[in-house]
């Protein structure tokens, strides 16, 4: 990940934000846009994926408990 930050604030700037692109910069704000949505995307399938696998392990813990104090 840290790799990827470093690429990306090489080379962003020199790819969608040029001087001769100036004062309107219409390419770097559509890309600033796209790969926001992408990463809110991201995040969300991240978020979906994490709470899938806590609800898969809950009930195995949950048995082992109940087990316990019985």
């Amino acid at each position: 990940m840290n790799m990827w930050n470093n690429v990306v604030n090489a080379w962003w700037p020199l790819l969608f934000y040029k001087a001769t692109d100036a004062p309107r910069f219409t390419k770097g704000m559509i890309a600033m846009i796209c790969v926001s949505i992408a990463t809110l995307a991201a995040t969300w399938f991240v978020w979906f994926l994490e709470q899938r696998d806590r609800g898969k392990a809950e009930p195995q813990q949950h048995s082992e408990v109940d087990e316990k104090e019985e």
